[in-house]
């Protein structure tokens, strides 16, 4: 005959039993979403690495009344990773004076689409132009005075606004179409 005790003692092992490999599941599941639950392996990266590198085929050239930059897009971030978060194009100019320190400031943005964002002046004007597998962005700037000269430098941004690297420095001494131009490094 099964005494009460007996019957508790069982089902105390049933529930015993089933906590336990309650528990069993609880731990491998938890091992598995350590190891596995971001779906990345190694260490975190700066914002830094994600930073697209700089633009390609940059080239500055005058006008009658204005300074043309045309350049191409990066196509890797600053780590080598396949650059796929680019925002926009920072143009920065620093008027050239042999006496003081350069001091790049925002001149324009031109968008990924080539459209003109606004900076602190509206000096300058974007367009996109196809160039075979690669687009050229390009951006006009109006806000010069002939025999000045500006040192120009296109910044590329991710969308987390993170500014990557900056193409070598453009010096222009403009003499509209005349312009000379120099590539500093």
């Amino acid at each position: 005959m099964i005494t009460r005790e007996d019957s508790l003692f069982c089902l105390g092992r049933s529930v015993m039993a089933r906590f336990s490999l309650l528990l069993l599941f609880a731990a491998v599941l938890g091992s598995l979403l350590f190891v596995y639950g971001c779906g990345r392996k190694g260490d975190p990266k700066p914002p830094e690495a994600f930073a697209p590198s700089a633009v390609g085929f940059y080239t500055a050239r005058g006008q009658v009344d204005s300074v043309i930059l045309s350049w191409q897009a990066p196509k890797i971030t600053a780590s080598g990773d396949v650059l796929e978060n680019l925002e926009f194009f920072s143009i920065k100019r620093a008027i050239h004076d042999s006496q003081k320190m350069r001091r790049f400031k925002d001149i324009g943005e031109v968008g990924v689409a080539g459209l003109a964002s606004s900076g602190e002046r509206q000096a300058g004007s974007a367009s996109p132009a196809a160039s075979q597998a690669a687009i050229t962005y390009s951006f006009a700037d109006r806000d010069i005075v002939p025999g000045s000269v500006y040192d120009y430098r296109v910044v590329p941004v991710n969308s987390r606004g993170v500014e990557g690297q900056s193409a070598a420095t453009l010096r222009v001494t403009f003499l509209g179409e005349s312009s000379i131009v120099e590539r500093l490094e």
